[in-house]
């Protein structure tokens, strides 16, 4: 740690620097990232879980999604 405050010491400026060069070259790429976010729910539309979801409801139109439960259980044995 004493070697590690001796360099910012010696150095800080260009590690501050360093640091805004990084944030710069950053913040274009962070806001293109709100085009690949998706708000609210939980729910991604394509993915797995959605296909999933769909499929219960489909299966099982009488039972609400979130209160369906799906136990899968392999056979018992003596150590159980």
């Amino acid at each position: 740690m004493e070697r590690l405050g001796a360099l910012i010491r010696r150095r800080g400026r260009w590690i501050v620097g360093g640091w805004l060069v990084l944030i710069i070259v950053a913040l274009p790429l962070a806001a293109r990232q709100r085009d690949a976010l998706t708000a609210g729910g939980f729910d991604t539309p394509g993915s797995q879980s959605r296909q999933v979801s769909e499929r219960l409801g489909e299966q099982f139109p009488a039972v609400a999604p979130h209160r369906l439960t799906v136990l899968l259980a392999g056979p018992a044995t003596a150590s159980d």
